[in-house]
């Protein structure tokens, strides 16, 4: 959806606007940062994580997975950027098409990969045992992407 979005304007917008850009780069900065604060806590944390089971309809479960992805800023950051500055302004209808598509279908194909992979009870014992290391890795890596967003400067 984003990358739709992005493809039919919302990258034109954010270069005709750069303070959205701004606005949205800046808080894409705020939350990463506060990801590495949670993956900090978290990996300090001597306690166990719940591990709980996703209970709900098929359409349940898609819209929470839809609106966990439609408010993501890092999503959104993302798309607005690839368009607006991967994607050169006088590209087809054609090319756009194929950059639509080829984003869908890795998309796609991690979210799906993701979930078989995560809802393992194999996968899920081995996170426990490894969490406070994934956590620790989280945490400096979201740390620096967001120090990384935040001191970027665009031309």
């Amino acid at each position: 959806m984003w990358s739709v979005a992005a493809a039919l304007g919302l990258s034109t917008i954010m270069l005709a606007h750069a303070w959205i850009f701004e606005a949205i780069r800046y808080g894409g900065a705020a939350y990463l940062m506060y990801l590495a604060y949670k993956s900090a806590r978290s990996a300090l944390s001597a306690k166990d994580a719940k591990m709980t089971s996703m209970t709900g309809s098929t359409r349940a479960l898609f819209s929470k997975g839809l609106m966990l992805h439609l408010t993501n800023p890092k999503a959104v950051l993302f798309f607005g950027s690839l368009y607006s500055l991967g994607v050169p302004a006088d590209s087809s209808a054609s090319s756009l098409i194929t950059v639509i598509v080829a984003v869908g279908a890795q998309s796609f194909l991690i979210f799906h990969g993701y979930a078989l992979l995560f809802s393992s009870k194999a996968m899920a014992r081995l996170y426990q045992r490894l969490r406070r290391a994934f956590e620790s890795v989280f945490a400096v890596w979201f740390a620096a992407a967001s120090v990384k967003v935040f001191t970027a400067k665009l031309q």
